[in-house]
């Protein structure tokens, strides 16, 4: 039987292919990541990894236990968070994904709710674009996600969890300043600042112009990272 903690250092080395990186995320030493490692594979008697000097990479093995060992994961803490109405949670970690607005203005005033009812959880962030989190839940890296735009993913259960806003913003001496309302097509007479490529927010505003004819040509607007 694998144990939990030589599986979940594995996980860690998998995730980066670094030891040094995977030793700091999980706060032991390097050494000691290389020993769980070792252990690991000696108790499966196959290598999980290749190593050629400085680089390491996943053998078939490796990549074929990787997949078992997020999914062990993400059932533990399904079951962990099924048990918590009951009390306890002692050293519990929660990993939340969650797309760049939800992690710097949204999950600060979210958080310390959280953690009064929880006071023992450890909770672990990810920042990414949307297609970022989305493919880390898929991958078991991540127990939740939150973004800020719908998604059309069928393999995936979606709910929304609050409403937002977008509003135009232009300086006060501009041509719309004082117009209560402009149409879709006005807004691609100027240069549009757009979220990057994989924005779940700039996906949205492009279906909106879509909807409404207008098609945004390449490269031709602001992005904004």
């Amino acid at each position: 039987m694998i144990e939990n903690f030589k599986l979940k250092v594995f996980r860690v080395v998998a995730d980066n292919l670094n030891y040094r990186r995977a030793a700091d995320e999980l706060h032991i030493t390097q050494p000691a990541v290389t020993a769980q490692i070792r252990s690991l594979e000696e108790s499966l008697g196959i290598a999980l990894f290749d190593r050629v000097g400085r680089e390491t990479s996943l053998t078939l093995a490796g990549a074929t236990l990787l997949q078992y060992a997020r999914q062990i994961e993400a059932v533990t803490n399904e079951a962990v968070a099924a048990l918590a109405p009951f009390g306890g949670l002692e050293g519990v970690e929660l990993s939340i994904g969650a797309s760049h607005t939800i992690a710097v203005y949204l999950l600060p005033a979210l958080l310390p709710h959280l953690l009064l009812e929880w006071p023992k959880l450890r909770i672990h962030i990810t920042g990414g674009s949307t297609n970022d989190v989305l493919q880390a839940l898929t991958l078991h890296r991540i127990g939740v996600a939150l973004i800020e735009a719908p998604a059309h993913r069928p393999d995936l259960k979606i709910e929304t969890f609050g409403e937002d806003d977008l509003i135009l913003i232009v300086k006060l001496d501009h041509r719309w300043a004082k117009k209560p309302f402009i149409c879709a097509a006005e807004l691609v007479q100027e240069p549009i600042p757009l979220r990057e490529v994989e924005s779940g927010m700039r996906h949205y505003v492009e279906e909106y112009l879509a909807q409404n004819g207008i098609l945004l040509q390449g490269d031709s607007h602001d992005v904004c990272d």
